[in-house]
């Protein structure tokens, strides 16, 4: 076990820079993954919202059988 959470204070701010960095990466790789499911979950809305117009009477929709047909 490294023990790295058992530093003296004075040496907090040696690594205060390069946590501050990792931090802000981790954040934006956090954003960019949250940002691209709300868009994914709207192209997918979208998406199904048209098939349901292509698709107007109640039948099951299954893309297997516009394939066979």
């Amino acid at each position: 076990m490294r023990r790295k959470h058992l530093i003296d204070v004075t040496e907090v701010f040696r690594f205060l820079r390069a946590e501050k960095q990792h931090r802000i990466i981790k954040l934006a790789f956090y954003l960019l993954l949250f940002t691209l499911i709300i868009i994914r979950t709207f192209v997918a809305e979208t998406f199904s919202n048209m098939l349901s117009d292509l698709h107007s009477n109640n039948e099951e929709f299954d893309i297997r059988s516009m394939v066979l047909e």
